[in-house]
């Protein structure tokens, strides 16, 4: 893998909140660096793959907790039942959905009992302006997100 995301940063013992995981490549990269990793992905399909990632990388497995999770509010949403796609979002233009668990940063903290969480990695399609009021954001030291411009079946 390459460092292409916090080149020359120590990321021993640094506790990351991953969401939208896609396949868990950014996941394995962070537990790689040193990390504790909780992530989070909602497409059923891209959870398949990034659990089976997770047993063929089994060293690295035992630093990521992964959760079929979508983030933004506490509820639940419809996402697309499709293959696996890193575009889809609860926004895609798909008949075929699937309930998902969402659930905001306040609700990932409790949960999984995170006092001091470093850093905060979101690539969620569309519902990163939910996430971005959570009280809790002030606890990361770092918030990492990654946007685009259109979501596929949003106008």
């Amino acid at each position: 893998m390459y460092d292409s995301h916090f080149v020359d940063f120590d990321l021993t013992g640094r506790t990351v909140i991953h969401a939208g995981a896609y396949v868990r490549e950014t996941a394995l990269y962070y537990a790689k660096k040193g990390a504790i990793v909780y992530a989070f992905e909602p497409n059923p399909d891209c959870y398949k793959v990034a659990d089976l990632n997770l047993k063929l990388n089994h060293e690295l497995a035992k630093n990521i907790a992964l959760k079929n999770y979508a983030i933004g509010e506490d509820d639940y949403v419809e996402f697309p039942k499709i293959k696996c796609s890193g575009a889809a979002s609860v926004y895609s233009n798909v008949k075929d959905k699937v309930k998902v668990r969402s659930v905001s940063i306040s609700t990932i903290l409790k949960e999984f009992k995170i006092n001091n969480p470093d850093i905060l990695d979101i690539d969620i399609k569309g519902e990163e302006f939910k996430v971005i009021y959570d009280k809790s954001l002030e606890k990361f030291k770092i918030i990492r997100i990654e946007y685009t411009t259109e979501i596929e079946g949003k106008n």
